[in-house]
């Protein structure tokens, strides 16, 4: 079994059977949603994740269906760039993480995440440090959030095709900011990430 399931392993020892992991997707982009995942992985599980942030997409693919279909639950929460806006990108980010979590089906007795607090919450939780590379139930978390913020993207270059979100994902890249300089900004971008200061 790979080191990042050490965790994991002490706390399936120490009698925790639903170990959650969440983290959200698309926090540092300029345009579209942010996405959490929540996953609850079978105990003594393995699956081979090392760093979910240097897979390739075929790779990310198809441990997003391996991990949908042998899990023993997941979920995804969705918010909007208007929502992003008004909240702001730290209470946000804390919200879809709580969304995603609250829409399990089965209730965890632990809650892994990578690296943000969630004190006050009813259910015990780890703040990890890089806890997708350090925890695989994250990482799986990670995956899952990516596959399906992607592929959002990827809907979203067919309304707005002069922005490329199917290469740049929403992050600002050169190509992305100077299609903003001469595009104006779509209605999926953050207006609170002053976008036109990049550029």
């Amino acid at each position: 079994m790979t080191s990042n399931f050490r965790i994991e392993r002490l706390l399936w020892a120490d009698g925790y059977r639903f170990i959650a992991g969440v983290d959200e997707v698309g926090r540092g982009a300029i345009a579209g949603p942010i996405v959490s995942a929540a996953v609850i992985l079978p105990e003594y599980y393995f699956i081979d994740i090392k760093d979910s942030k240097m897979l390739t997409p075929l790779n990310r693919e198809r441990l997003f269906k391996k991990i949908l279909s042998e899990c023993i639950c997941w979920s995804i929460f969705f918010l909007s760039s208007k929502l992003i806006d008004k909240m702001g990108l730290s209470s946000a980010n804390i919200y879809t993480l709580e969304g995603a979590l609250k829409r399990l089906k089965v209730k965890p007795q632990m809650v892994l995440t990578d690296y943000y607090d969630l004190k006050g919450k009813s259910c015990p939780f780890l703040a990890l440090i890089k806890g997708d590379c350090r925890s695989a139930t994250v990482a799986a978390a990670s995956i899952v959030a990516k596959v399906i913020r992607d592929r959002v993207m990827e809907e979203y270059s067919g309304l707005y095709p002069q922005y490329q979100f199917d290469r740049n994902k929403g992050y600002g890249t050169r190509e992305h900011l100077h299609a903003i300089q001469s595009s104006g900004l779509s209605p999926i971008h953050r207006i609170s990430f002053k976008i036109n200061n990049q550029v």
